[in-house]
């Protein structure tokens, strides 16, 4: 498929279903002994059957911090199935998290508002499904269970269950073992990869400021009946070196909530430029960057993982690429698998391949432009998606401009192209100086059936990140991109795919494509 998108591209969705056929995932299996610790604290709470009818919570309180005097206030707010909002405040100081339906963000102090992306966004996103009675609906929504053993607590013994919940939070559960009721929950920190960048210029977190990334644990108590349901109104909060205690007095199910508490506050006088013409100026602008970045070149490493059903890693490929870019295309050419180099035939055979993909690129070049059925352009992603929530941040030290797509709901979908751009949600980065995308974050909010599902679909969660890093201060290069997939062929097998490129060591070139490059450092 030729698409006209600038790098937010649909050819990333078609990248996500080619990808899943290159991994089998096991189906996830939950031990029996957890199944029945989680369903006595299901009955011991209300039933399933009332925690399935709460479509949204509204928690208010006060919350002091131990050994302080002064007290303040306390809000967490959950609509199914994963928004949230949380916050703490103490006079001027602000802590709050949010998720929704698009992206999670966070504020630390007064207004130093940030988007969350990456390790961070994922546990928040895994919070916002967690906080919304997910213990009813665990196994449907995916969430891995095991039995960990018990603990004393305050003297009283507890059963302890581990969750894995997608997309990235491991959560550990203390049950008590009298009343079967939640007593304490240790959240784990959401560590980034070691070799995944974080944002430069961003917002800095001030060291008495509760950050969410960090390991948390809480503790319930004081449970009492809300409409048929018992919820703890003590919390005790342990993060960051910090504890929250917090008194909760009022607690309402199903009430309205308003849409704007989950999303991003505009708090930025600066005035944000019109989010179409925006677009517009980005596709024109491609040919530019094209031009720029044909004279860079730089390594690739890829990581392509295997997982298990609990979501765990059983097998890593590594693989290190040599890249140059020619008529806009990416040559990828291979040098090295998991350590050891490719032997000279197999090199040989790799710079073969990569001067027919030069050959089928000039032939291409020399017809005049044909747009077939599967183009999609920037008038068509108009068309298709609804922008929302545009705010200014600060990331990779520039001012960029940030906002949240989704499907718009007074269109529908012609063709398979235009199904997989509608059922994406997610958030993007934009430089509107140097008119290019800094980062895009995007995930399936259905899954897609191709061919009625008879030859395949892509499951729902089906996510892909794509980032990119100012270089000499001239043109935004890719430096990261994620891809996680789960998809079933021919309605027979399931597979699952984890890949992960890291880009590094530009250098700028002028060559011609048959040159041969210099091997720019590894890592």
């Amino acid at each position: 498929m030729k698409t006209d998108l600038p790098r937010i591209s649909v050819r990333a969705a078609f990248l996500v279903i080619a990808a899943a056929a290159l991994l089998t995932a096991a189906q996830p299996c939950f031990a029996q002994s957890a199944d029945k610790i989680i369903a006595e604290s299901l009955r011991a709470v209300g039933g399933v059957k009332a925690m399935q009818k709460i479509r949204s919570v509204d928690w208010e309180g006060t919350v002091r911090e131990a050994n302080g005097t002064d007290a303040g206030e306390f809000t967490l707010i959950t609509a199914a199935p994963g928004e949230f909002y949380r916050e703490f405040v103490f006079g001027a100081e602000q802590i709050a998290e949010a998720c929704n339906a698009s992206s999670c963000w966070g504020e630390q102090g007064s207004g130093n508002l940030y988007t969350l992306f990456g390790a961070e966004e994922k546990r928040a996103e895994a919070t916002g499904r967690y906080l919304n009675f997910a213990l009813a609906n665990y196994k449907k929504l995916k969430i891995y269970a095991r039995s960990i053993g018990s603990e004393n607590i305050d003297g009283k013994a507890a059963d302890a269950v581990e969750l894995k919940i997608p997309p990235g939070e491991t959560r550990r559960v203390y049950f008590d073992r009298a009343s079967h009721l939640i007593v304490k929950e240790v959240i784990e920190a959401a560590a980034a990869p070691p070799t995944e960048e974080k944002p430069t210029g961003s917002v800095s977190k001030t060291a008495n400021a509760v950050s969410f990334g960090s390991e948390e644990e809480i503790r319930y108590g004081d449970y009492r009946e809300v409409q048929g349901v018992r919820e703890p109104f003590q919390l005790t909060i342990q993060q960051n070196g910090r504890t929250f205690q917090i008194a909760v007095s009022r607690i309402s199910f199903n009430a309205t909530v308003n849409a704007a508490s989950f999303e991003f506050p505009n708090l930025s006088k600066k005035p944000l430029p019109d989010i179409p013409a925006l677009l517009t100026a980005i596709d024109k602008n491609q040919k530019q960057i094209d031009e720029i970045q044909k004279d860079y070149a730089c390594m690739k490493r890829e990581e392509e993982d295997k997982v298990d059903g609990k979501g765990e890693v059983t097998k890593r490929t590594t693989t290190l690429y040599q890249i140059s870019y020619y008529r806009g295309h990416e040559m990828a050419r291979k040098i090295e698998v998991d350590g050891k180099p490719l032997s000279a035939d197999e090199q040989q055979k790799e710079d073969e391949r990569l001067t027919k993909d030069a050959a089928r690129y000039d032939q291409e070049a020399a017809k005049p432009p044909k747009k077939d059925d599967d183009d999609v352009t920037i008038s068509d992603f108009l068309r298709i998606s609804r922008f929302s929530n545009p705010r200014w941040e600060r990331f990779r030290g520039q001012d960029v401009v940030v906002f949240d797509f989704g499907p718009n709901p007074d269109y529908k979908p012609k063709k398979l192209v235009e199904k997989l751009v509608y059922d994406l949600i997610g958030t993007v980065w934009v430089d509107p100086q140097a008119q290019d995308v800094a980062r895009l974050e995007a995930r399936f909010d259905n899954s897609v059936k191709i061919g009625g599902g008879m030859l395949a679909s892509l499951q729902k969660g089906s996510a892909f990140q794509f980032e990119q890093s100012l270089v000499n201060n001239q043109v935004w290069l890719p430096s990261y991109d994620e891809v996680h997939v789960g998809a079933k062929l021919l309605m027979l097998k399931t597979f699952r795919a984890d890949e992960i490129d890291h880009y590094y060591d530009y250098q700028k070139f002028h060559v011609a494509t048959q040159q041969k490059i210099a091997e720019p450092k590894k890592p």
